[in-house]
This record gives C-alpha cells, structure tokens and sequence, in this order.
C-alpha cells in the first residue's frame, strides 16, 4: 500500500497523519464493502493523499461504496460521483459532479453567490515585534529557525508531513525541550520556557492532536 511506516512500530509513535492511514488500513483489512470517510486527508501530505485517492479509485472499481465528508472542492471534484451540499445541519443541494461546478457548490454553501464577501480589508501596518525567535533549534527536525512576528499580524508556517512544523511550535511554546536558541515574548526571554509560564504570560496554544493533548 505504499505506506512507509516500520510494522514493529507501536501505533502511539506515529504521527498523527500515519495513525490515520494505519486506521484506514485497518478498515480494509476488514473486506468492507462500504466505507464512510470523515475528512480522511486532514493531517495528510499531498504524496499521501494520491495514494489514498489511488487507493479508493481501485477498490471502487471492484464494487466497494464510499461515503466522503470534505471540506476541499478539488477532492469533491477528483472522487466523487454525487454530491450533497450541507449547509446549517441540513441538505442544501444535489449535484452530479459531472453537470456542476464549484461556483454552484458554494452557492449552496453560503445561500448567495460570492460576490464581494471576500473584499480585502484596509490592512494596517503590523506593530511592534510581540514574538521574537532567533537560532530555534531541537534535534533532530528544528536546526536554527529564525522568524518574528509582530502585533496585528498573522504568520503562517507551512511544510509538509514531518518536515517539523509540530515541533518547532511545540519548542517555541515551551511543551518541548529546546537544545539551543532564544524565544522571546515582548522582549524578553525565559517567558515561554513551559507551558505554565506561557499560560501565565497570556500565551495559548491549540496542538495539532487536540484529543491526546
């Protein structure tokens, strides 16, 4: 199945992206015949998602059923045959994939087309740095991040399955040990060396496992 993971590992190693390929596994080795995926690519990697929707093709293909709950269109459009739009916990529209397109799906969506909803706002300048983080490393994933981040600003950090996005803002927030480096909270270091002290410091942090965390 493609899925490079040691069999002698135990499931609670693995990151959460392959304990959800292993649970989909799992379901397979059942020999279902119908199968109800709810967000299955979530926490997976480009590379993982084709081979799942490979995966799904196949087993299609020799008669099994499956049932998507998604939030992203090009998967609604790459897989499936039917759709239903839900919108306020009730249907809201019935397509063929084939006789729609996504401007009809998100009407259904939002009750109305798009129109102007998503007008850029008359952006300010960001303020003073709030967060400061210079030569972050913890081994083996994190090795010298640098990167600030300033009042009124939004900094997203992207990368793929394992390229260390978890850890390097576990490290920042203080719930892994840091091997070098300085974090700084409005100037000042030592303010987000645990979890206790950045919750006293007026810091939160949502996990990427919110159930186990």
């Amino acid at each position: 199945w493609e899925l490079p993971v040691d069999p002698d590992r135990k499931v609670s190693q693995l990151s959460l992206a392959e304990q959800q390929m292993v649970e989909i596994l799992r379901a397979l080795s059942l020999d279902a015949k119908l199968f109800i995926l709810d967000e299955p690519t979530a926490a997976l990697s480009p590379h993982e998602v084709a081979v799942l929707f490979n995966l799904i093709r196949r087993l299609r293909d020799q008669g099994a059923t499956f049932l998507i709950v998604t939030h992203r269109l090009e998967e609604v459009f790459a897989l499936t045959d039917r759709i239903t739009v839900y919108r306020d916990g009730a249907p809201s529209g019935h397509f063929v994939t084939a006789e729609t397109n996504e401007q009809e799906l998100i009407r259904a969506m939002v009750g109305r087309d798009l129109g102007d909803l998503f007008r850029i706002r008359n952006r300010q300048q960001p303020g003073e740095p709030l967060l400061t983080v210079r030569n972050l490393s913890r081994a083996p994933m994190v090795r010298n991040a640098s990167f600030e981040v300033r009042r009124g600003e939004v900094v997203g950090v992207s990368g793929l399955v394992g390229a260390g996005r978890t850890e390097l803002v576990r490290a920042v927030f203080g719930a892994d040990r840091r091997d070098s480096g300085v974090v700084e909270l409005r100037g000042r270091a030592g303010l987000l060396d645990s979890p206790q002290s950045a919750v006293r410091n007026g810091t939160a942090m949502v996990p990427e496992d919110r159930k186990a965390q």
